[in-house]
């Protein structure tokens, strides 16, 4: 299983909103305009790197590159 870096976490986010970089306190609803389908998609993204599974019920406390890490951490 890879170590999560909140730079590939960062290059995630970035890359889906076609952006050079996120830093890692920018809100993906506030910030980046994501919708619940943008985030699905790149917590999809998150689970297929890091071989984890986000559970629904989690999706409200994912709000920026910071907590994903905290929770991908958490997971492993």
């Amino acid at each position: 299983m890879e170590n999560v870096k909140i730079e590939d976490v960062q290059s995630i986010i970035a890359n889906y909103f076609g952006k050079e970089s996120v830093s890692p306190d920018e809100r993906l609803r506030e910030d980046l305009k994501a919708d619940t389908d943008d985030i699905m998609n790149i917590l999809a993204s998150i689970e297929d790197k890091y071989d984890i599974v986000v559970e629904e019920n989690d999706l409200a406390n994912l709000k920026n590159a910071k907590d994903i890490v905290k929770y991908v951490f958490a997971k492993m």
